[in-house]
C-alpha cells in the first residue's frame, strides 16, 4: 500500500505444532509469495542475490510456503513448526528488499 510492500501476520507468536496459515494476496495487480524459513538472524539478512533481486532460496534448506499467488488469490498452508524464530517473506523480484518480510516466533 502506498508504494510499500509488506506482509501482515495476524500474530507474530504461535505455539509449536501444526500451524495453519490462511494466506491472501490483497494486491490487485501483483503476484506475491508466502515463504517461511527458520532464521535466527536479522530478518533483513537473508542470503540475497542483488543481480536477481531475490533471496537465494537454495541457501534456506527448510524453506516452505506458497509461491506465485495471483492478485486476489487465497490459500491455506498447514506446517508442523518447531520452537524457534522464523522469517516469512515474498521472493518475487525486489519484494523482500521493499519490506515484504516479517518475523514469526514459535514457542513450546
Amino acid at each position: 500500500k502506498g508504494g510499500k510492500e509488506r506482509i501482515i501476520l495476524g500474530t507474530d507468536k504461535v505455539k509449536a505444532g501444526g500451524v495453519e496459515f490462511e494466506i491472501r494476496n490483497s494486491s490487485k495487480d501483483q503476484m506475491h509469495e508466502f515463504l517461511i524459513t527458520p532464521w535466527t538472524g536479522k530478518i533483513t539478512a537473508l542470503p540475497y542475490d542483488d543481480s536477481k533481486g531475490q533471496v537465494v532460496e537454495g541457501k534456506l534448506p527448510q524453506l516452505a510456503g506458497v509461491e506465485d499467488m495471483k492478485p486476489g488469490a487465497e490459500a491455506t498452508l498447514r506446517l508442523p513448526l518447531t520452537a524457534g524464530k522464523y522469517v516469512v517473506f515474498c521472493n518475487q523480484p525486489g519484494h523482500y528488499k521493499l519490506g515484504m518480510v516479517a518475523r514469526l516466533t514459535v514457542s513450546h
